[in-house]
Order: C-alpha cells, then structure tokens, then sequence
C-alpha cells in the first residue's frame, strides 16, 4: 500500500539499547491529506469513524479513508477488532479488518453480517462459587501435571458435568472417553514428549477435547485458528514442524499443504471405536512441552 504522508527526518531517533525510537518520531501531518474527505453519512459511519480515531489517534475519518492508509498498523488492527466485537456483537477477526479496511466497506460489512461469526459459548460448570476467602493455604502438588489433575476429578465425578456447549454436554468420564481415544491415535502416529500438534479447529467441544487428548499422549498443541491468512498458517505449521493436525472435515481443506497427517475428529475412522482398559498412556511429565503459542508478528514473521 502507498504511505498517506511522507516526513524527512535528518536522522532516525535511536534508544539507548539501539533500536528505533519510534516514540520520538515526528507525527505526520494528514491535515491535507483528505482533500476528498466525505463525511460519515449515517450513525453507524459515524460511531465507526469516531472509534477508528480514538484507536488511530487522528482528528478525523472519512467513509473513504483506509485504516491502514492512515497509519494503523497490526496490534491497532487488533485492538479495533477487539472494539468492535462490543460494537457488532460477532466474533471480529483481524482478517476481517483487513478485508474491509476502509470505514465504507466495514459499514457495510457490519450492515449485511459479513463480519464474524456468532461465537458458539464454552461453559465450563465450576464445583462451587465461593463468597469469601477461606485463608486457607494448601500447597501445590509440584510433580502434578494437567492430565493427572483432570483425570483425579474425572475418578472423583465421572457423571458430573465437565463441559457443556450449545450442541452437547459431556460429563467427566464421557469427556476423558473422547480425549483418551485422541490421545491412543495420535500415540499411534508418534506423538510424544515435546512433539507438536496442530489444533485447527473452531471452538467446539472438540477443540477442548483434542487440546487435552495432545498433552495425554504427551504432546504439545499448537493453536491454529481458521480465520488466519492461510500463509500464516501455513508458516506456523512450517516452523513448528507439526507431524499431526487436528481438524474437522468442514475445514479440511482450507487448511494449507503440509508433510504432516491430518486427523478429522468428526470421523469415527480416524480415531479408535474404544481404549482398551489395558492400554494405558504414559503419565507426562511436568517438564514436557505443553504448548506453542504464536504472537500476532507486529514485528515481522509471527
């Protein structure tokens, strides 16, 4: 894209540990910028153009102007993507800001429901709600890991409930049943301590089941999220050198090309009908790798 506004500077500002001291830049003046300035015509353009400034830091929007042409960069974009999902009510990716990056197109956008998606609610049940303090301590069993937690609960309430969605309720021993079988098929494929897993999945009960079903087998999960540029993904997969994918059939294949194996956890061919009881997993370790997470790359690369 081309810059909104140029400034000369004699020489760039440096911080004492040597790297670009963006703080002392001089701010552009965008005074002439919008010579064509076409002002917000309704009071969606209008509660859109003020948010776009307040994020932006500029004086004002136009239903022309391009968040990016005015000086937006990536964590802006994310913070506006934030802001908006209390404006709209829908899940609002940073994909989605770019994709409708001028005020008009984002209006209209969020005028015919192109933006997000409706957000499927997790409610994990708690045991009880506390309403005080209690000032009492108990240590932290140090050698616990997640898993062994989780599966102590399950022996305490199999019936109980773990995990609740708009589709389904599964209790704690039906929760454990399906991360188990997770757990034995990527065992198969090797998984162990410290090899990654992709979670590509949207939020579901199985992104929670497949996420505890990668540390059962030992393994570490990498979070995917569909609505990522599919270059990105495909970087994260690259570099994480994942040998196994979680997903769904519906996302198959809008996931990039890779060396690894993908499982689909809506198929019952690709996981195991049932454990045996005999079968049992080896218990992680809490040293192993439990997760890799990827930062917004505001930087360069993710």
């Amino acid at each position: 894209m081309v810059p909104s506004a140029f400034v000369r500077v004699d020489a760039l500002p440096i911080t004492a540990n040597g790297k670009l001291d963006r703080a002392a830049l001089p701010v552009p003046d965008l005074t002439a910028v919008s010579e064509n300035h076409v002002a917000p015509r309704t009071e969606q353009e209008a509660a859109l153009a003020a948010l776009w400034a307040e994020v932006l830091g500029v004086p004002r929007v136009g239903v022309h102007d391009n968040f990016f042409e005015l000086g937006g960069h990536s964590l802006q974009a994310a913070q506006l993507a934030s802001r908006l999902r209390g404006m709209a009510g829908r899940e609002v990716s940073l994909s989605d800001v770019f994709k409708a990056s001028t005020l008009e197109d984002m209006a209209r956008a969020l005028q015919r429901d192109d933006i997000g998606a409706s957000v499927t609610p997790l409610v994990l049940r708690p045991r009880a709600v506390p309403v005080a303090w209690s000032q009492v301590e108990v240590p932290f069993p140090q050698d616990s890991t997640l898993v062994s937690l989780f599966e102590a609960q399950v022996g305490r309430s199999p019936e109980a409930v773990a995990l609740e969605s708009v589709e389904e309720t599964l209790s704690y021993g039906a929760f454990n049943a399906k991360a188990s079988r997770i757990a034995h098929a990527l065992r198969v494929l090797g998984v162990g301590p410290d090899v990654r897993v992709g979670l590509y999945l949207e939020r579901s009960v199985d992104l929670v089941a497949g996420a505890v079903g990668i540390l059962k087998a030992g393994g570490a999960y990498v979070p995917l999220d569909p609505s990522y540029p599919p270059a990105r993904i495909a970087y994260m997969l690259e570099d994480s050198g994942a040998p196994v994918v979680l997903t769904h059939s519906a996302l198959r294949d809008s996931l990039p090309d890779h060396a690894g194996r993908i499982l689909c956890l809506d198929r019952d061919e690709d996981l195991p009908a049932t454990v045996p009881a005999e079968a049992c997993l080896p218990a992680p370790s809490p040293s192993d790798l439990a997760y890799v997470i990827y930062t917004s790359g505001s930087t360069g690369r993710p």
